[in-house]
């Protein structure tokens, strides 16, 4: 009902929905004021209050009084705050510390090896997760730099009081305190226990291994057609690239992209003259002009296809880097405890990852892939306790 009478009431505004969430907005404000109103109304109708701590909204201008009437508080989704001056969506480090040092009181609590791995795996998960997960390509370049650099951020201030710098260092000093062991391979740390390793998440590796047409996303902005000022520079052609455009410049880009079609089409339009004359049995087409750039520009919502493509565009997520098999990678694969060569083709991204950069030294180390006999490890009875709310400390 409320979505109807928002629709109704704010000239066909679409009230969106996701989980308990409620999201509208317009380029027009005034109808985004209006479907608001109607929203409180309808609210107090039916004896409803909305969470005012979750409500907020933002503009971005040059008419702020346009937004007169919409509830203060800021736009977020996890970890991810809307920055009016901006006109993106930034980290709030501030509610990030915050967590970091819940992690950190929640790790220092857990008991065994198993139970801090598993913590920590949870914990990564759920900041990558808020961070956005995946960045797909709407997310500027300036994003992507913010999340390595907050990931970075979480390692510096977890392991800031320890003579360990980061996850797989605390490890080491641990495994030596309590079993006297001081020569494991990091790949030991990162490779799955059904081969006798740890499992620790590599939440770095999920950024860093993502790629845009073959260049890593970390360094996507150094394909940029710039000039030494900074600018763009715009080339003459009348195609427009989409994966050549980064998020920070698709819009504006497209924009210049429109004048440069208008004017391809009216010059079309000037020279194809003599076969609407003939078209016409011979008739003046002189008074006939070719539409306005402003009229144009007002069909690129319903006609101009290349602003669907956009769009479709910016929702995209960037793949991972495939890795090749190299001929001592594809050798590793073949030792293992159980006599079952690995097959490269079945594994996922991440192992393959896994696989490439520390295979070598745990081969080298262990004679295999395999840490630990796969039959001497309990490993259906770990994965339950690791996916039960039983604590792997218990």
């Amino acid at each position: 009902m409320m979505d109807f009478a928002v629709n109704q009431h704010a000239d066909g505004l679409f009230l969106y929905r996701m989980h308990d969430d409620l999201w509208l907005w317009d380029a027009d404000a005034k109808k985004v004021v209006a479907g608001w109103a109607e929203m409180k109304k309808y609210a107090e109708l039916v004896g409803l209050k909305f969470n005012q701590q979750k409500t907020g909204s933002a503009y971005v201008g040059p008419n702020p009084e346009d937004a007169v009437g919409l509830p203060g508080g800021d736009i977020r989704w996890g970890f991810l705050k809307f920055d009016i001056k901006e006109s993106r969506f930034v980290i709030d480090q501030a509610d990030v510390g915050k967590h970091i040092a819940e992690m950190r009181r929640q790790l220092s609590s857990t008991k065994s090896v198993f139970g801090w791995v598993n913590t920590y795996n949870k914990y990564t998960a759920f900041f990558l997760r808020n961070l956005g997960g995946t960045p797909a390509n709407c997310f500027g370049q300036a994003h992507i730099t913010g999340m390595i650099s907050t990931l970075a951020r979480i390692q510096r201030e977890l392991f800031s009081d320890e003579s360990a710098t980061s996850a797989v260092g605390y490890l080491r000093k641990v495994i030596e305190e309590r079993f006297g062991v001081t020569d494991l391979p990091e790949g030991y740390f990162y490779f799955p226990i059904g081969s006798g390793g740890l499992e620790l998440r590599n939440t770095m590796l999920e950024l860093l291994a993502l790629q845009r047409q073959g260049t890593p996303l970390a360094i996507w902005d150094d394909r940029s057609k710039e000039s030494a000022s900074g600018v763009v520079v715009a080339g003459p052609s009348e195609h427009f690239i989409e994966h050549e455009h980064t998020a920070d410049r698709k819009f504006p880009d497209r924009i210049e992209h429109d004048r440069i079609a208008y004017a391809a089409l009216k010059e079309g339009w000037q020279l194809n003259k003599d076969n609407r004359r003939k078209q016409r049995g011979g008739q003046d087409t002189n008074k006939e002009e070719f539409m306005s750039f402003e009229e144009y520009t007002s069909l690129r919502e319903s006609w101009l296809a290349a602003w669907g493509v956009a769009y479709c565009h910016m929702l995209e997520c960037p793949s991972m880097q495939p890795v090749e098999l190299v001929p001592k990678v594809e050798e590793a694969l073949k030792l293992t405890q159980s006599g079952s060569p690995v097959v490269w083709s079945g594994l996922d991204w991440y192992r393959k990852w896994v696989l490439s950069m520390y295979g070598e030294e745990v081969v080298t180390k262990f004679g295999g892939l395999d840490a630990v006999d796969p039959n001497l490890i309990p490993v259906g009875m770990v994965q339950l306790f690791r996916s039960s709310r039983i604590k792997l400390d218990q």
